[in-house]
């Protein structure tokens, strides 16, 4: 194959991916423009993107409603409890899977996605309703306990392929040295694991952070998460255009921060766990 061809190649190549990447980032760019435009531009198609118009005085606005920031600070707290007991609960349960006997564990294992099968929202009445007469409706630790039951599912299986490639007689010979199961899932299947675990928290943080109908039909006033709050710039009479773009493109930040920082072990996280699993 000729250095013309190879260059032909390269080019098309880098052409294409350049072309994927503006389809998707395009979305977000329209947003941005959109928060820093005043509104007589986003209702006058033919000035909608005049950049010597930006404001983003919308960004700083946003810090001084008591709203906003119980609602950042609710998401942060529900988010980031919820991401790491699912994955407690997703090492344990692939730990358990892998590496332990018994009857009826393949019908077990399979039954855990039958919460990922399920709409979400033929679930949430009935919990809704058992939360309620708990009197733990509306509260940090139901929304906790309810996006770890949809999440767990998903980041067990994917962890369950990395742990599947550990040897079992690596385990038995630390079980042998009277390690005991915990000091065994710490000191050996997760540092081994480790590429997996963090892809599996990767996308319970982001199943989390994004959710919108767990956080509509479970939360209240002291646990409203930015996903719901966007939906207060939207009355009956008119729509804050600015205030919602502004808010859309905070919500997307912490997810665009995340592939950013563990694009590497999200992309072999995902995809060898699930040759391995």
């Amino acid at each position: 194959m000729t250095n013309a061809v190879k260059m032909l190649q390269r080019i098309l190549l880098y052409t294409f991916a350049l072309t994927v990447s503006t389809f998707f980032l395009l979305p977000f760019l329209w947003i941005f423009i959109t928060s820093l435009q005043p509104i007589s531009n986003l209702l006058n198609f033919t000035t909608q993107f005049n950049i010597m118009d930006s404001r983003f005085n919308i960004y700083w606005e946003l810090f001084s409603r008591p709203q906003f920031t119980n609602a950042l600070k609710a998401s942060a707290i529900i988010v980031s409890l919820s991401t790491i007991t699912s994955i407690l609960v997703s090492i344990l349960a692939a730990h358990v899977s892998n590496f332990y006997r018994f009857k009826g564990k393949n019908a077990i294992i399979f039954s855990t996605l039958i919460m990922q099968m399920a709409p979400g929202i033929v679930l949430l009445i009935p919990i809704y309703i058992m939360l309620s007469r708990l009197g733990f409706a509306g509260t940090h630790t139901s929304i906790i306990l309810v996006f770890t039951l949809f999440v767990a599912p998903m980041t067990t299986w994917m962890i369950r392929g990395y742990f599947k490639d550990i040897p079992f007689e690596l385990l038995e010979a630390a079980s042998i040295d009277g390690l005991s199961s915990f000091k065994i899932i710490y000191k050996i299947v997760i540092p081994i694991a480790r590429p997996g675990i963090i892809a599996a928290a990767i996308f319970a943080f982001l199943t989390c952070w994004n959710e919108l109908i767990i956080p509509l039909i479970l939360s209240n006033s002291e646990t409203t998460m930015l996903t719901m709050y966007a939906g207060t710039f939207v009355n009956q009479y008119d729509v804050d255009y600015n205030g919602l773009a502004a808010v859309a493109v905070y919500t997307s930040f912490p997810s665009i921060l995340m592939v950013l920082v563990f694009n590497k072990y999200l992309i072999s996280g995902l995809t060898e766990g699930a040759i391995k699993g």
